[in-house]
């Protein structure tokens, strides 16, 4: 007997949960891309002589192995239509005032001066006021 389910769940969109969600994706992100395992110690060879029944001088212990750098993802890389495109809806909801200030917090008066370099800042900025990017 075969049962399906659907369920829908609704979220109300604000700043704090999209950050959260961005903070999630990140840090995903850094987990999947770990591929390689810490390297393992060697064994130590088993002891012949004729001192094996005596206790070994205390040697320093091993140092642990190093912990291979997580690698970061790649920041993600946006473009002028995908950034106008996050604004309509915010224009819509009443937002031009603060859509201004953002444009005016990078020294421009129009988003099409705001450089290419910095349009990681501006998606974050108007993420913070509601913008699905």
């Amino acid at each position: 007997m075969d049962i399906n389910v659907n369920l829908k769940v609704t979220f109300d969109e604000t700043p704090a949960l999209l950050n959260c969600l961005a903070a999630l994706a990140e840090s995903l992100q850094r987990i999947c891309a770990v591929t390689t395992e810490p390297e393992l110690l060697p064994a130590n060879p088993p002891e012949t002589g004729k001192n094996v029944g005596t206790p070994a001088p205390a040697e320093p212990a091993p140092a642990a192995p190093a912990q291979p750098a997580v690698p970061a993802a790649p920041a993600r890389v946006y473009t002028l239509p995908e950034l106008q495109a996050a604004c309509a809806p915010l224009m819509d909801q009443g937002k031009l005032n603060e859509l201004q200030q953002v444009v005016a917090s990078f020294g421009v008066t129009s988003l099409l001066d705001i450089p290419e370099a910095r349009y990681g800042e501006l998606a974050t900025k108007l993420r913070e006021l509601g913008a699905r990017l």
